[in-house]
């Protein structure tokens, strides 16, 4: 009786060790140089639990070591199933929980749907000057502005907010909010526009107007993600993200991350 417990001692570590096995992209390499049948592959990936390097640079190393194709479709397969397994047990609820890289606006009138993303919108339109502004030039000798301005179509956000003081979350991994402008956009009747710079004929300036900026705080909560809040209530009106690295100008048409103030809609 002494010896049989003696050998499942012995034998329990190896048991839990078996179970407790994660199939790699190595050894999958190793059972392939054994010149083991794909389907014997195969049923090992199903049988056990997995952990695969599926991307572009691991399936080219994959395929110049011998591994079958058969063997690595099933390979990507078992990544896939992984990766839906990951996300059904996050709690899309917890800030902290990773999104998709971008702005997302904090819903916090519904429980269910807490994270809306605020959708990037390309600037549409770059102008600067017109009949007025030369004629003020001229008459001025050249010290009259002219204002470079960018436009987005339409006259409303497709994201409308109904609080004074929205907060955002920034899943950012290499930017932070302290390199991005918070803008109040100017309205017309079927766009919203930004001044992003003024010249004259003794020089010019490139960048958004101090006006249109509004002071906003932040703080980071996690590797990548932060807390972005206006340091004042909003007024209504049209607003955008703008990264000031790439400030829209006459010569460029740059992505803003853009939203609506509209507290009529207040819940």
């Amino acid at each position: 009786m002494k010896r049989i417990f003696f050998l499942l001692c012995m034998c329990f570590p190896l048991l839990v060790f078996a179970q407790s096995e994660t199939l790699t992209n190595g050894d999958i390499i190793k059972l392939s140089k054994l010149d083991l049948p794909p389907s014997s592959i195969v049923s090992k990936i199903r049988a056990s639990k997995t952990h695969f390097d599926v991307s572009v640079d691991a399936l080219v190393t994959l395929k110049k070591e011998g591994v079958s194709g058969e063997v690595i479709s099933e390979m990507i397969a078992a990544s896939t199933q992984e990766q839906k397994m990951a996300d059904s047990q996050k709690d899309y609820r917890d800030p902290k929980t990773i999104r998709k890289e971008g702005i997302y606006y904090y819903n916090k009138s519904d429980s269910n749907n807490l994270f809306i993303p605020i959708d990037a919108t390309v600037v549409s339109n770059s102008k600067s000057g017109g009949f007025g502004t030369a004629l003020a030039q001229r008459y001025s000798y050249g010290i009259a502005q002219n204002y470079h301005v960018s436009e987005l179509s339409g006259a409303q956000s497709h994201r409308q907010i109904p609080h004074a003081r929205p907060h955002f979350y920034f899943y950012l991994t290499s930017l932070s909010p302290n390199e991005f402008a918070l803008v109040k956009l100017t309205e017309k009747k079927n766009s919203r526009s930004m001044v992003v710079g003024a010249s004259n004929a003794y020089g010019a300036s490139m960048g958004i107007d101090k006006k249109e900026k509004v002071d906003f705080s932040y703080e980071q909560i996690a590797d990548g993600i932060y807390r972005v809040y206006p340091q004042e209530p909003l007024e209504e009106g049209e607003y955008c993200f703008l990264y000031i690295g790439s400030a829209p100008t006459i010569f460029s048409n740059n992505k803003v991350y853009d939203f609506g103030i509209s507290l009529e809609n207040k819940q």
